[in-house]
């Protein structure tokens, strides 16, 4: 019987965990990094803030995994969007308006750098969304992504690319601007030949 407890216990404390991780991000989204904070977090996830502190030490570890798990989860739809391409080239560019897109309809996409946290500031660019960019174009692009350095160097391309580009508004009608750059500008960066 104290084996089952147990399980339930572990299961509703993950639960919790993910819960609160939700709340996070959706507090991220609507708020911004600089109007998120515990209670408004808890409130989010409907716990106490105790509750919080009891999964996570600080307001930054916390912002640190929702973060990261926004980061999957965006990594996530965007190669779910862009893998139905056979051309890699096209897989490309479908990630970046797919991905454009999505910071379009989330703010905090479109000005990522705002976080101010230990591994961020307005000159570096997150260890963590190099990685998810490398792991996204090691699955589109395969050997072709390059060694570990090389593969490092075209994330951070791609990310800062992104950036520049989530940065500003664009009217609806320079979509096929944006896609035209993009296979100006990232495909040949990442190594990769246009058809045009």
């Amino acid at each position: 019987m104290d084996d089952i407890e147990d399980y339930d216990a572990l299961k509703n404390a993950d639960n919790t965990r993910m819960q609160i991780l939700n709340a996070a991000m959706a507090c991220l989204i609507r708020h911004g990094p600089k109007h998120t904070n515990i209670s408004t977090v808890a409130s989010e996830a409907r716990v106490s803030r105790p509750t919080v502190y009891a999964h996570f030490d600080s307001l930054g570890e916390l912002l640190q995994e929702a973060i990261a798990r926004g980061t999957d989860l965006l990594s996530a739809s965007i190669e779910a969007h862009s893998m139905g391409y056979e051309d890699v080239g096209d897989r490309i560019v479908a990630a970046f308006m797919h991905a454009l897109s999505l910071a379009d309809q989330v703010d905090v996409l479109r000005h990522p750098m705002s976080f101010e946290l230990a591994t961020t500031n307005r000159d570096t660019i997150p260890v963590e969304a190099i990685d998810a960019a490398r792991d996204v174009l090691g699955r589109m692009m395969g050997d072709d992504l390059g060694e570990l350095h090389e593969a490092n160097e075209k994330a951070e391309t791609v990310v800062r690319l992104f950036l520049s580009l989530a940065a500003y508004k664009r009217p609806e009608s320079a979509h096929d601007g944006v896609d035209g750059f993009i296979r100006r500008v990232a495909l040949p960066a990442l190594g990769i030949a246009s058809k045009d």
